[in-house]
């Protein structure tokens, strides 16, 4: 058993020793392009957009207008028994038009099946969704800045020269 480790340990030494080098490909932007930056969260969002969608429609039984508000909870969970995993996903999203509109919560299960794939991310549609929770007109409080930390705006604190004698 040990010696299976050692030469898998080599092996995968031996395999990061001999990436090819590559030179990056600079490229100028033409007037019909633009480049947007995004943010991890963003990447995450755009790809179950198409299944919060679907739920969206499944929820008000016809299309509604909604746009995501905020993510309040991104997690991996992993069994440890068995090789299986899977993503959560806690968010609000707005639904409706301006006047009319209302807060959803809506927590989403996804998961990969990479640990048993011998075709490892050969297609996307293979992920598997579930809604774990919906709730309709949520109370969402935009006003409390850092809710996920105390509010300390209210204390008073000592001045410098008093905190440091």
């Amino acid at each position: 058993m040990k010696k299976a480790v050692m030469i898998l340990v080599l092996v995968l030494i031996s395999a990061s020793l001999n990436v090819p080098i590559t030179h990056a490909e600079v490229r100028k932007v033409t007037n019909d392009e633009m480049i947007l930056f995004t943010t991890t969260e963003q990447m995450l969002l755009s790809f179950i957009e198409p299944k919060v969608e679907e739920l969206v429609q499944e929820e008000y039984g016809m299309r509604m207008p909604w746009r995501f508000v905020q993510v309040n909870e991104v997690k991996h969970v992993a069994k440890i028994k068995e090789p299986t995993s899977w993503y959560e996903l806690k968010t609000v999203i707005a639904v409706g038009e301006k006047a009319k509109k209302k807060y959803d919560n809506l927590t989403l299960k996804f998961t990969n099946h990479y640990n048993n794939d011998k075709n490892f991310m050969k297609n996307m549609s293979d992920i598997n969704f579930e809604l774990l929770d919906y709730k309709n007109d949520v109370k969402v409080d935009f006003a409390t800045p850092w809710s996920k930390y105390p509010d300390n705006s209210e204390i008073k604190f000592a001045d410098v020269n008093t905190f440091y004698e």
